[in-house]
């Protein structure tokens, strides 16, 4: 049995070395065939022709195609899943150099292919960046979104960083262009022979307001009576929202800049904040509208003609500095038969709703009237020889400066407010939209009016009843806001401030208030006096008097002046020999109420207005006289203070809702002030009468 047996054994060890030999060399036979064959076909393939070589990948492309058409879904995926795998392996492996190399080629690639697509192909690529940009954003977390405009800006910087002088002037004129659109240019209106390019000597100006909506607002003008007429929020809503739908085509035609368009996006949303310019333009596209804009001297900046001719609506606006008005026709339209009509003014909230919210026939017609003729003052050309006011041609130097004898000082602001108010400063559109904002955390009383909101857009400042300003006491009690000039004497002021008012930006609340620190005479007085009382113990029953006129009565043993600016106010010690006179501003240290300030008290405009006024400048006063000795009255005084002068910069001019409650306010002063003398003269009213009947 063992005789038997081992050879078996040893044979097939013997067999299983031969098995594994023979292996091992049919494997490096085939190794060797295989390279032979890849060697023999890079040789080839060298040696082949272009037409051969297009001819070998249209091979190899319809091979593949196949293969993919014939796969499963989970083949399909486990394939793309190996892809991504290898693609994101070789991309975190490789050098800063080689993905340059690679996004170029890509890039070389994606322009030879969008060279030879078709417009059919060309919406479908457009249509599904669109759809994968949305999907994109919409699933996006916050921290991703910060992680993408940061991407966005980091490769913007690389971009300008590296970019020659000639780059850097060919991108800054490149986005010039892009920020003012494809058509703009600047032309006469008479060299385009278009129905929508009219001459602007054919136009009239509708005013508009300017709260930053002033773009919607002159479009919703125009398009009153045609099928898009709607109301400025909801055409705000849905401009932006088709400017989100196109942003990526927009910035692959470099339109819109990538870093920039998160940018415009939300400043076009924003209610209240004034349009992009990139945004502009895309009204044409998104509405099939023609949109004419003019200048001021009557050349066209923009023309945007509506992808549809003819347009469904044409619109006409004015562009002056960096507020928009809307243009109408100045002769009225002739009337034969009762139209629908396109010109009459209707600028409400509560309008035909959004875009298609009803048939153009089920709207009631509104029959157009003959138009009342419109009244042109012409230029303000006339200057006065004696101040140097620019008159309409019906006003009289009587009306300026009472034919020279009212003579006011002139006015200085700090360099950074002039900025902010002349549209110089980064933060000016901020701080000129919501100026009454900043003003109402600054002041240094309390305005007292019941205001009157009419049904509709309002954009005046009305009042009902009396209006008259109120001072509170210097300290705030412990468990009360501070307000008024309580917040300048408060540890946390700034917190203080932006609790009183939602709409500012701590950045320029703060930079208002350093201002006012350093320039505004009440403001530095009234510090003073309480960092006085902080280290005198005896003055905690003290009051504060600012006297209606500038020069302080008697003197007293126990009255200190202020250590700063004592013409300001004064500083009382209580006893019973100073009893305020009637329009005296009281300010007591703590407790006690707040305080009406006269009407006629000096520091009536500028505790109020403190924006307007920043140094603290007085406002009327009784004590003031005119060159030839009468009393100035707040009629001549106001009047004269409101006149636009050449070469002289007046910020209540540029003063927008805040210059007009300050004309609200102190025209309510010469009302009182005239009532006043009414009820004053009463006899002497009485004996005029009864002489003029004898």
């Amino acid at each position: 049995l063992f005789s038997h047996t081992t050879p078996t054994i040893l044979s097939f060890h013997y067999n299983s070395k031969f098995l594994s030999f023979n292996l091992n060399s049919n494997m490096a036979r085939r190794g060797t065939s295989a390279l032979k064959k890849s060697r023999d076909a890079k040789k080839k393939r060298q040696q082949e022709s272009a037409v051969e070589r297009e001819e070998r990948l249209a091979g190899l492309r319809q091979q593949k195609n196949e293969r993919t058409a014939m796969e499963t879904d989970s083949q399909r995926e486990e394939r793309l899943a190996g892809l991504r795998q290898q693609k994101a392996e070789r991309t975190a492996m490789e050098t800063d150099a080689q993905r340059e190399e690679r996004l170029a080629g890509h890039r070389q690639q994606e322009a030879e292919r969008r060279a030879t697509e078709t417009d059919a192909q060309r919406e479908e690529r457009l249509t599904r960046l669109r759809q994968e940009n949305a999907e994109r954003r919409a699933t996006e977390t916050d921290a991703q979104r910060e992680e993408r405009r940061s991407g966005d800006r980091t490769r913007a910087e690389k971009r300008r960083a590296s970019e020659t002088e000639e780059q850097r002037r060919a991108r800054v004129e490149a986005e010039q262009i892009r920020r003012r659109g494809v058509s703009a240019g600047r032309f006469d209106s008479s060299e385009l022979a278009t129905p929508s390019v009219v001459p602007f000597d054919a136009l009239r100006i509708i005013r508009i307001p300017g709260d930053g909506n002033c773009f919607f607002y002159a479009v919703c003008d125009q398009l009153q009576g045609t099928p898009l007429e709607t109301d400025a929020a909801s055409l705000r809503h849905e401009l932006t929202s088709r400017v989100v739908q196109i942003m990526p085509e927009l910035i692959e035609q470099g339109f819109v800049l990538p870093e920039n368009a998160d940018f415009i996006v939300d400043s076009s949303f924003s209610e209240g904040t004034y349009v992009p310019d990139e945004v502009v333009p895309l009204l044409s596209r998104c509405f099939n509208v023609d949109l004419v804009i003019y200048q001021e001297n009557g050349t066209v900046l923009q023309y945007c003609m509506s992808p549809l001719q003819p347009p469904i609506a044409i619109v006409r606006i004015l562009l002056r500095h960096e507020h928009y008005e809307s243009l109408r026709f100045a002769n009225p339209i002739p009337v034969s038969e009762p139209i629908v009509d396109a010109e009459e003014p209707r600028l409400t909230q509560q309008s035909a709703g959004h875009f298609g919210a009803r048939p153009a026939q089920e709207r009631p017609e509104r029959i157009i009237r003959p138009e009342a003729p419109a009244h042109n003052c012409g230029p303000m050309d006339r200057a006065c020889d004696q101040c140097g006011a620019l008159l309409w041609c019906s006003e009289t130097r009587n009306f300026c400066c009472a034919k020279g004898k009212v003579k006011l000082p002139s006015r200085t602001v700090p360099q950074v407010l002039a900025d902010l108010y002349l549209g110089r400063h980064r933060m000016s559109a901020e701080f000129l939209t919501n100026i009454r904002s900043y003003n109402s955390a600054l002041h240094l009383t309390s305005l007292g009016a019941k205001l009157r909101l009419v049904p509709g857009w309002c954009p005046s400042f009305i009042i009902s009843g009396q209006l008259h300003h109120n001072t509170a006491p210097l300290f705030a009690e412990d468990s009360a806001e501070p307000h008024g000039w309580q917040v300048y004497f408060n540890d946390r002021e700034l917190e203080s401030r932006q609790s009183l008012s939602q709409k500012v930006k701590p950045e320029l609340l703060e930079l208002l208030q350093t201002l006012l620190h350093e320039c505004n005479g009440y403001v530095r007085s009234l510090r003073a006096v309480a960092h006085r009382i902080s280290q005198d113990p005896e003055l905690g029953d003290a009051r504060i008097v600012i006297h209606p006129d500038r020069r302080p009565s008697g003197e007293h043993i126990r009255r200190y002046n202020l250590p700063t600016a004592n013409e300001v106010g004064i500083l009382i010690v209580e006893d019973n020999e100073n009893t305020p006179a009637s329009r005296d501003v009281v300010i007591q240290l703590r407790g006690g109420g707040s305080q009406r300030i006269s009407e006629t008290h000096r520091s009536y405009d500028p505790l109020e207005y403190v924006l307007l006024f920043p140094n603290g400048e007085d406002g009327w006063h009784p004590e003031l006289l005119m060159s030839n000795g009468k009393k100035l009255t707040p009629m001549k005084y106001y009047a004269s203070e409101i006149m636009v002068r050449a070469g002289q910069f007046s910020v209540l001019h540029y003063g927008r809702r805040l210059f007009q409650q300050y004309l609200v306010d102190m025209c309510a002063k010469i009302e009182a002030e005239r009532l006043l003398y009414l009820r004053t003269h009463q006899q002497d009213l009485r004996s005029e009468t009864y002489s003029g009947l004898r």
